[in-house]
């Protein structure tokens, strides 16, 4: 067995001192008599004390370390913000109680040279035209009935209110004409027999008394302001820079004004030279051939969807309803056959 040095030490210490014992022992110690002698001597201990070396042991330290973790959590709300478009279409009545008058547009195939809208003839189906020779032509050429048409050569708008027409076999003024007929859209189209009779200012007063009386009589009634076509060149009527002056001035006035639209037929009109197309022309150099109001009317047409998307016009807030008692029946049969005979209603 092999031992530390530390351990044999220790046993060799022991052996001694064992040694010593038996030695102290054995020689102080008498023999006993066979009488029992009792005066040996007492029993002698000895202690010896042995110093061992100290010891240092290895002491083994555990140190626990506890490691804490936090979790923090954190919570991301989210607002998602749905919009929903509403989309109403909107339908405007002029005279609910009254029966429908103007008679159904469809366009022909010759007037149909241009891609219209949708809606053209159900547009034009309740548009009543006034204006001069070159409005006039509408109902010559019959592009739309007679009915829609309240016009003649030779006047302008400084005199039209002055006007008699004839609708359903009555010579009546402007304003009970369009009380008769009551239609949705009223186009006004002037200014070749005005441009020499009156100031650019003076010209859209005239426009403006005209659309206030209108709206008096057709407080729901879309108004159109159409500016004065172009000429061909070298007539000696009038110049097309003259007309184009009036144009814009006329055209400044309807854009601040609430009681009008303006739409603008001229561009498909002109060619390269701001005068009139010679294929529109019908030999005078002024007024329209057939094909002249199929780029006249789409330009209108195309223009005039977009207005019956518009929300309503402002409504005057005094209005004199002037309307023929004898035309109007007050029933509730008649109003729902006024709603089912419209087109657009």
């Amino acid at each position: 067995m092999h031992c530390s040095d530390g351990t044999g030490m220790l046993i060799g210490i022991a052996a001694e001192v064992l040694l010593v014992g038996a030695i102290l022992l054995g020689g102080g110690r008498a023999e006993p008599s066979a009488e029992g002698d009792s005066s040996l001597p007492a029993e002698t201990t000895v202690t010896t004390t042995v110093s061992l070396p100290e010891t240092t042991l290895p002491v083994t330290t555990t140190t626990t370390t506890t490691t804490t973790t936090t979790t923090t959590t954190t919570t991301v709300t989210t607002t998602t913000e749905t919009t929903t478009e509403s989309t109403t279409e909107t339908t405007f009545t002029t005279y609910p109680t009254l029966p429908r008058v103007l008679s159904d547009v469809e366009l022909d195939s010759t007037i149909r040279v241009y891609e219209f809208p949708e809606d053209a003839d159900d547009l034009l189906s309740d548009t009543v035209f006034i204006g001069d020779s070159i409005t006039l032509g509408l109902k010559t050429y019959g592009i739309v009935p007679a009915d829609h048409v309240l016009a003649h050569g030779g006047i302008g708008i400084r005199n039209v209110l002055e006007q008699e027409f004839t609708v359903k076999g009555k010579d009546v003024s402007l304003l009970e004409a369009l009380k008769m007929l009551h239609p949705q859209y009223v186009s006004f189209a002037f200014g070749l027999n005005d441009l020499h009779m009156t100031s650019k200012e003076k010209y859209c007063e005239n426009y403006e008394t005209v659309l206030t009386a209108v709206r008096e009589v057709l407080p729901h009634a879309r108004l159109i302001v159409v500016p004065t076509t172009p000429v061909m060149a070298g007539i000696s009527f009038t110049t097309n820079a003259k007309v184009d002056e009036y144009n814009a001035a006329l055209k400044e006035y309807a854009d601040a004004s609430p009681l009008c639209h303006y739409v603008d037929v001229t561009p498909e009109l002109k060619n390269q030279w701001n005068a009139l197309k010679a294929e529109y022309q019908s030999g005078d150099g002024i007024h329209f051939a057939p094909k002249g109001y199929a780029a006249y009317l789409w330009q209108f047409c195309t223009q005039q969807h977009d207005i019956a998307l518009l929300p309503p016009d402002p409504v005057p807030e005094t209005t004199t309803d002037t309307t023929d008692t004898a035309d109007v029946t007050d029933t509730t049969e008649t109003t729902a056959a006024a709603a089912t005979t419209s087109k657009k209603r």
